[in-house]
């Protein structure tokens, strides 16, 4: 319900019914209404792969609900174009869940989604710049390879990226990009996938980057700004004798003086980087940072040097006063020069930080908890924590506000953990009692388990905790017995130390003598080196479900804190229908029955009378067909029927071409049976096949395509 103290904003009573109104194909047509909220900035975190898009929402309420609702999603899909527009590649969904938030009306919220891929690199000789889109869609998810999708509520950003040079290609792309070709006899010994490391680059000189920049009106003060730290940071080197002479070296007339007064009075230069949009990622707790090169140089070198490092530093105002009293830690993205192939409108680069908000949590029945966070982006040196107001030299500073999600925090010494998702269906979005997701679907195949122990980045060594990951059969009864899985399995982990730019790394978690996985989380980026699975997040393991596993079943995590010798199971989290610290799913492990009748009836016209086809006969081009159809299976989404091949079909379609489970059809979940009809006026003498194509709505090995299952009938057309 809405708050009727709040106005309600533009097009809310459209927003409120949205549903609604698509069932009863009422609903505005699809022009992207950034009214609620838009995605302003997208950038690449090139050493990690990583896509990000910041969100703002903008008002108050339409949104489903306060924070103590399930909310609405918002949906981002992210595509890549590496042909300049012309053809875009699906790189994946994500999203994150907006609240009526009460606040909003005075500013808006920022949001963050985040996605790891995997881009093809290249030989840092071949600078790869591509064109990355991102599409924000309230509470439909965007068509999955469809660029061009038409947005009711949301909007689509395009920008130029930058992805990281190949460090260690294989060898067939080696040769390939060089345009070698080897002996027969040579190629057929060598494995073309072996990977071939490169030289670590080596950064360019005082000397060598003022050669590099004397054509490129690169001020001094930027291509020499290193050597200027230096300097400052070697006092010794600054004797009155070389401030008072305008010459620093037999090589370069510099006043050094004027130089170093640069240095001391910082007004944050943005002409060539400029820091744009933060915002909170609540599903990997982490900001996110995006920010804009503006320039082809000055940034110390190509893509075959080390470049140089921009430094993004984060602060909170968590007692809301106005200082940005506690550091949170600092990211940095490397950044290189790529002359005039850097399109008019820049590059833009994400940073995302992770933090640790488990300490400012309140419970979601005390109100949303918002939170002013600064960030502060600095070229090639990290800004001091300790001076949240002073402006860079090179870049600037951005607030904004930030939602923590809600919580219990826990007290000081005590670590519960918690269970979050089943194949990333969170377990307040699973019905406790028929283990069906909210849109009615159950599981299959292999299943994905993530959880997490919010308070344990508080510990800075690894290993203290250990958790497992146990399920039974609830149907008929509930097993009295649990089973625990023990089979290996790998994650991406993300490892830092401090300041400076993380690394990933895959790791194989396998269970020890008493069988106990490793939690592998720890850490802060302030207390120095930190570590978070992001690959799947937070996953803590694979269960893989047998054909014979049938019904519900219950899924319950244990932890260990091997410090104290104290075990506990997961702590409850509190669900707009209830507290659960475990989640029931339902397993459908088989595929839908698809039937087509073998008895083709025939019509002149699709009138009475209809004849039955006979066995082996050749059906004269023009007539209308018709046949029945069935599919059974428990939980039914869709069927398609269509004609093989289409193209001497001219792409006739059969009547009905697709129906599905829920809306605008409303077949049962048990599936329907019915007839089809097929007019072959515009087809061409040949052999063809009716097509019978069914899936169910099983979220199958964690994807939402469900089993599948097809039949055909087949038929032949003559001329008169």
């Amino acid at each position: 319900m809405a708050d009727p103290t709040i106005p309600a904003p533009p097009f809310f009573e459209e927003r409120q019914n949205f549903k609604q109104l698509l069932l009863a194909n009422k609903a505005p047509k699809p022009t992207g209404n950034t009214t609620y909220e838009e995605i302003v900035c997208v950038g690449f975190q090139p050493e990690l792969d990583r896509l990000e898009a910041v969100v703002h929402i903008k008002q108050p309420v339409g949104y489903g609900g306060d924070i103590c609702t399930p909310g609405t999603p918002e949906y981002v899909r992210f595509f890549l174009s590496f042909d300049g527009g012309t053809t875009w590649q699906d790189q994946g969904l994500t999203s994150f869940i907006a609240h009526d938030i009460p606040d909003a009306a005075k500013h808006h919220i920022e949001y963050a989604v985040t996605l790891t891929i995997t881009p093809r690199k290249r030989l840092c000789r071949h600078p790869n710049l591509v064109l990355a889109r991102a599409i924000l869609s309230w509470n439909i998810v965007p068509a999955a390879g469809d660029p061009d999708f038409r947005i009711h509520w949301g909007n689509r950003h395009d920008t130029t990226i930058q992805i990281a040079a190949a460090r260690r290609p294989p060898l067939k792309q080696l040769l390939e990009e060089a345009q070698v070709k080897l002996p027969a006899e040579i190629e057929e010994i060598l494995d073309p996938k072996q990977e071939i490391a490169t030289v670590e680059p080596k950064p360019l000189t005082f000397l060598q980057l003022q050669a590099l920049y004397k054509e490129q009106k690169v001020e001094l003060h930027r291509f020499g700004f290193a050597t200027a730290l230096q300097l400052l940071e070697n006092p010794q080197v600054l004797t009155a004798a070389a401030l008072n002479k305008p010459v620093f070296s037999k090589e370069l007339s510099i006043d050094v003086a004027a130089w170093l007064k640069l240095l001391g009075e910082p007004k944050g230069d943005t002409s060539y980087e400029q820091l744009d949009c933060v915002g909170l990622d609540p599903v990997r707790s982490e900001l996110v940072a995006t920010f804009r090169v503006k320039r082809g140089s000055g940034y110390s070198g190509g893509p075959c040097t080390p470049g140089s490092l921009e430094y993004i530093t984060f602060w909170a105002d968590f007692d809301d006063n106005g200082t940005f009293e506690t550091c949170l830690g600092t990211a940095a993205v490397r950044v290189h020069d790529f002359g005039r192939m850097i399109p008019e409108g820049g590059l833009e680069y994400g940073v995302s930080l992770p933090v640790f908000l488990v300490p400012y949590q309140k419970l979601c029945t005390a109100g949303p908890r918002l939170v002013r966070i600064r960030a502060l982006l600095s070229w090639h040196k990290p800004h001091p924590c300790a001076s949240p107001a002073r402006p860079p030299v090179w870049g600037n500073a951005v607030d904004t506000w930030i939602q923590i999600p809600p919580g219990a925090p826990p007290n000081a010494g005590e670590f519960p953990g918690y269970l979050y998702t089943v194949c990333e269906v969170n377990m307040c979005g699973i019905n406790p009692s028929t283990g069906l997701t909210s849109l009615d679907q159950p599981f299959g195949g292999l299943l994905s388990v993530s959880g997490e122990i919010p308070a344990a980045p508080v510990v800075t060594t690894p290993g203290r905790f250990k958790y497992k990951v146990a399920y039974r059969s609830l149907d008929p009864t509930p097993s009295p017995t649990w089973t625990y899985l023990a089979n290996d399995f790998w994650v991406w982990v993300t490892q830092g130390a401090g300041v400076g730019i993380p690394t990933t790394s895959l790791v194989l978690q396998q269970v020890d003598a008493g069988g106990w996985y490793t939690y592998l989380e720890y850490g802060t980026p302030v207390s120095g080196n930190w570590r978070r699975v992001t690959g799947p997040n937070r996953l803590l393991g694979y269960w893989y479900t047998a054909r014979t596993q049938t019904a519900r079943w219950e899924i319950r995590l244990e932890f260990l804190d091997t410090a104290t010798s104290t075990s506990y199971l997961a702590s409850p989290q509190v669900c707009p229908d209830g507290t659960r610290s475990t989640v029931t799913v339902y397993l459908d492990q088989s595929e839908p029955v698809p039937y087509l009748s073998p008895n083709i009836e025939v019509s002149a016209d699709g009138n009475p009378p209809w004849n039955p086809a006979k066995e082996c006969d050749t059906l004269v081009k023009g007539v209308v067909l018709r046949g029945t159809y069935s599919v059974s299976d428990e939980h039914f989404r869709t069927l398609n029927l269509y004609v093989e091949p289409s193209g001497a079909a001219h792409n006739t379609p059969v009547t009905p071409s697709s129906r599905s489970y829920g809306s605008p059809d409303w077949v049962p979940t048990g599936g329907e049976t019915g007839t089809w009809t097929l007019n072959t006026a515009n087809m061409d003498a040949c052999g063809y096949v009716v097509r019978l194509d069914v899936w169910d709505r099983t979220i199958l090995n964690c994807d939402a395509d469900g089993w599948f299952n097809a039949t055909s009938i087949g038929f032949c057309l003559k001329d008169k």
